[in-house]
C-alpha cells in the first residue's frame, strides 16, 4: 500500500466550545494521509495518474476558509468526507490539531474514512 501524506496545513479557524474560543480564530494543524485507488506501478510521471496534493491543499483551506464548528472532531470529519467524494482514494486519514492550553503541546483528534 502506498500514500501521500500532507504534514500540518495550517489554518486559522473559530473552533471551540467556550466563549474565549468563539470570539477568536485559532490556529490549527491538519494532517492528511491519503491511500490512492490507483495502485503505484500505475503511476508515471503525469500528475493525473495520482492525486493531486497541491488541489487537496487548496481544497481544505477553502472548505474551511469562513467555516465556525464547534469541535474539531467535526472539522476532521467534514474534511474526510470532502476528500473522498472528490478525489480517488481508497482511505483518507484526517488529523486536526489545536493548541488550547499553554501546559499542554496540542489536543488532536482523528478520523479514518
Amino acid at each position: 500500500m502506498h500514500k501521500i501524506v500532507l504534514e500540518e496545513i495550517t489554518v486559522r479557524l473559530n473552533v471551540g466550545v467556550t466563549e474565549t474560543e468563539k470570539k477568536h480564530r485559532q490556529k490549527i494543524s491538519i494532517s492528511i494521509e491519503l491511500y490512492p485507488t490507483i495502485e503505484p506501478n500505475r503511476i508515471n510521471d503525469n500528475i493525473a495518474s495520482t492525486v493531486n496534493y497541491s488541489s487537496v491543499r487548496q481544497d481544505v483551506k477553502t472548505l474551511l476558509r469562513n467555516s465556525t464548528h464547534n469541535l474539531i472532531e467535526t472539522v476532521a470529519r467534514q474534511i474526510a468526507e470532502h476528500i473522498k467524494e472528490q478525489y480517488q482514494v481508497k482511505i483518507v486519514r484526517v488529523t486536526v490539531k489545536k493548541y488550547p492550553y499553554r501546559d499542554i503541546k496540542a489536543v488532536s483528534y482523528t478520523i479514518e474514512l
